[in-house]
């Protein structure tokens, strides 16, 4: 072995390497902020899912308030609101209807029309039981004779219109269903009018859809990540960090809703909205940071690779959350209360999205976790070939 500034073994003078002479890289606050949670990565990763666990039961409270009423989608300013308050004032709630319609193609049959009067004395015997429900009127046959219809009101106040109409409408759905059954195959019984609108945009609209389009767009959203990066445990955490980005957002933008902006509501369909906007957002954020860490850990390692790839692209993350904040921020200028509150939901949720779960948790976790963060394969690092197990 030869030293430098020594000859070698051909007798060339070897000339010692001169000292790097450039001042040393000063740390930039994201590196600071990155070297800081790979102290502190269990008390971050706790803390969130302290307030996580308080945010999101104020979310869920919200969205049973006034789902669809003409209040929760009309500025509190407008004059056409005023009218809307006298109406939902107390003293005058709402009236929906309820129309029972039995139905046979050929004409109804001395069987159908036994059916038609049990349903309707069935349909009598729930008024003054379900909350809101009034006796029925009387039945009235189509033109054609296939046909038979009854109505009766559902009475509530504004407040809790959606929820009454919901169990009124279930309720006389239950009870007609008999009476049909009974009068044998062919007889058709269905409950409509504007209570059973109501009743099935509230449910079908914010809970059946919701149940199975959320996991459907996760699952979705899991598959290609884990395609990009070639594992498994990351994507998972990345997913399960979207979506306690969405509980968190939207807790938070109930409490703005209802003490800062007075607003009734929300409308039923409109939590899928924020949560599609969230999604797709926060998603471009997780592939951007994700990829890049995958490639430093293949260079200098899991850790270190966490935070060198989180240093290089916090920066850029952070700049375009507060573009894209702002842009949705403007929404909340528009005097339409639905699309004011998607914007300031999703507003709220990018901005808590970039600041705190991208640049914090989602490092944070990934630290604590380390190589298993990549099973089943590992990238390569120091002393390691690429893809071993």
């Amino acid at each position: 072995m030869r030293r430098p500034g020594t000859d070698d073994h051909q007798g060339h003078h070897a000339v010692a390497p001169l000292p790097d002479s450039r001042p040393p890289r000063r740390p930039t606050p994201v590196g600071r902020l990155a070297r800081t949670l790979r102290r502190l990565r269990w008390p971050v990763l706790i803390a969130w899912v302290i307030v996580l666990v308080v945010l999101f039961p104020l979310a869920r409270g919200l969205s049973g308030v006034t789902n669809g009423t003409a209040a929760a989608s009309l500025p509190a300013s407008a004059p056409s609101t005023r009218v809307v308050q006298l109406e939902q004032a107390p003293g005058q709630p709402d009236i929906d209807t309820a129309t029972v319609v039995l139905a046979r193609g050929g004409g109804l049959t001395p069987a159908d029309l036994a059916a038609v009067a049990a349903a309707r004395g069935a349909v009598a015997g729930l008024a003054g039981h379900v909350q809101g429900l009034g006796a029925p009127g009387r039945a009235q046959r189509s033109p054609d004779g296939q046909a038979d219809e009854f109505t009766a009101d559902v009475t509530a106040p504004a407040s809790s219109q959606a929820s009454t109409d919901t169990a009124a409408v279930q309720a006389i759905r239950g009870a007609v269903s008999g009476p049909a059954s009974r009068a044998g195959d062919g007889l058709q019984a269905a409950v409509t009018g504007s209570a059973a609108v109501n009743a099935d945009s509230g449910v079908s609209g914010s809970a059946q859809d919701t149940l199975l389009l959320i996991p459907l767009v996760l699952i979705v959203i899991g598959v290609i990540i884990a395609l990009l990066l070639r594992a498994v445990v990351a994507p998972l955490v990345l997913v399960a960090a979207t979506a306690l980005s969405f509980a968190a957002a939207f807790g938070l933008s109930s409490l703005l809703w209802r003490y800062g902006l007075g607003y009734v509501g929300i409308e039923a369909q409109l939590p899928m909205y924020i949560f599609i906007f969230l999604v797709a957002l926060g998603v471009d954020y997780s592939i951007f940071m994700s990829a890049r860490i995958r490639e430093e850990a293949a260079r200098i390692g899991t850790r270190p690779g966490i935070v060198r790839g989180f240093g290089v692209t916090g920066g850029v993350i952070t700049a375009a959350g507060i573009v894209m904040t702002g842009t949705f921020a403007a929404l909340a200028q528009l005097p339409d209360v639905s699309v004011a509150e998607v914007g300031t939901a999703v507003a709220l949720g990018v901005l808590l999205d970039t600041l705190l779960v991208r640049t914090v948790l989602v490092p944070a976790s990934l630290l604590i976790i380390g190589e298993r963060a990549w099973w089943p394969t590992r990238p390569a690092g120091p002393g390691r070939p690429p893809g071993g197990p």
